[in-house]
């Protein structure tokens, strides 16, 4: 029996102060999906389709997990090899239409098929802050370090010492200074800081 082989994308995007996925209209809203060809590099097919709906090249993209479907009585109706994205702010306005960016803790109204891709994304994005520099891909090419811990907190959903966060991230050399500041009203000056592999996430050794 042949078994039929579906890519679906769980996209990311730190927006207005939330963590937001992308989501397709449709008879029923869901994640972007696409039948996958079967005469293609999987990896390559899901970069294909991440471009076709962002317009931009180089987004980060990993593969999550391949979960098999079943049907009632159990027979094996077709497999979806899931992948998550993250999206930087530059990126997250060029969508095509028919797409939309919707806050992560709105999307309860999913199939449970797609609620299960979402919360693994989720977590797996969450787990990697750890021991990766995983929230790079979501910052625009220049910020603060308090705009990086803002995303840090937005993602894993607690308060973070400043101090101890600049240390740490400063220590793992994930980042460099571009030599440039901002000044956001009456404040001090603060340090522009880029990642030092852009487009890369790397993992603490």
């Amino acid at each position: 029996m042949d078994i039929a082989v579906t890519t679906e994308l769980a996209i990311f995007s730190v927006q207005d102060g939330a963590l937001r996925v992308l989501l397709e209209t449709g008879a029923t809203d869901g994640l972007p999906k696409a039948p996958f060809p079967g005469d293609a590099d999987l990896d390559r097919f899901a970069a294909a389709l991440l471009s076709r709906l962002t317009g931009f090249d180089g987004v980060y993209i990993e593969q999550l997990y391949s979960f098999g479907r079943r049907s009632q009585n159990t027979a094996m109706t077709g497999v979806t090899v899931a992948y998550f994205a993250l999206i930087p702010p530059a990126v997250s306005s060029t969508v095509r239409s028919g797409l939309y960016w919707q806050p992560l803790n709105e999307n309860w109204h999913l199939p449970n098929e797609q609620r299960e891709v979402l919360e693994l994304a989720t977590q797996r994005l969450r787990d990697k802050l750890g021991y990766s520099s995983i929230a790079l891909p979501l910052m625009p090419e220049e910020f603060t370090l308090g705009h990086l811990q803002e995303v840090y907190e937005i993602i894993g959903g607690e308060a973070l010492d400043k101090r101890n966060f600049r240390k740490r991230i400063l220590s793992l050399a994930y980042v460099e200074e571009t030599g440039r500041q901002r000044r956001n009203g009456s404040h001090r000056p603060a340090m522009l800081y880029r990642a030092r592999n852009p487009g890369r996430v790397e993992i603490l050794r």
